[in-house]
């Protein structure tokens, strides 16, 4: 083979060779187009996975928390549905024992005094009537309104109607409508049921 033939060769096989690198080239940036195509869906899809995962996270964490205020709300239903029924038997209770008593029990609790007694400490006459001190006052239940009744030993002297109260003395009118002797200092005082 002649030398020209030669270098026709080896120039066929350079520019075949030209030609192969060429297509390797195009192949390798086709190949890291698709690479870089690939590492930013990855970064994406990484992007996503943690914000699922955030999301799961904040999302778990509210389930707890509702879990344990449903809890907790089923056990405040619970104690007062107990709450309840203890009530409803004290109720039931209550009501018995009143009517037993000869009570009203939807009578207005103001309308009923509570039961104490006391002495007259004090009395004063004025002009229309006379006033008397005694030893009991708003903190034993009493109120302006209240009456009491008075008596000395198994005698009964009348009636006084509170005018006024301070926590542990009151001041009160004779009613002279019910008096039945003369109401001196000592005299016993008892509260009564107002009717």
């Amino acid at each position: 083979m002649s030398l020209a033939e030669r270098i026709t060769t080896i120039q066929a096989q350079l520019d075949a060779l030209k030609q192969e690198q060429s297509k390797g080239i195009a192949a390798v940036a086709s190949t890291q187009k698709i690479n870089e195509g690939l590492a930013a869906e990855l970064t994406e899809l990484r992007t996503r996975i943690r914000k699922t995962i955030e999301d799961r996270d904040r999302l778990f964490k509210t389930a707890l928390d509702a879990t344990e205020e449903l809890h907790k709300a089923n056990g405040e239903y619970n104690s007062t549905l107990e709450r309840n029924k203890q009530l409803t038997k004290d109720t039931a209770q209550m009501t018995y024992m009143m009517k037993e008593k000869g009570l009203d029990p939807h009578a207005d609790p103001t309308s009923v005094v509570p039961t104490v007694e006391g002495v007259v400490s004090k009395i004063e006459r004025k002009a229309g009537g006379q006033l008397v001190e005694v030893t009991i006052g708003a903190d034993d239940g009493l109120k302006a309104g209240n009456t009491l009744e008075v008596s000395r030993g198994a005698k009964y002297l009348g009636r006084v109607e509170i005018i006024q109260t301070s926590p542990d003395k009151s001041v009160g009118r004779v009613d002279r409508s019910f008096q039945q002797g003369q109401i001196q200092e000592g005299d016993r005082v008892a509260t009564r049921i107002k009717l």
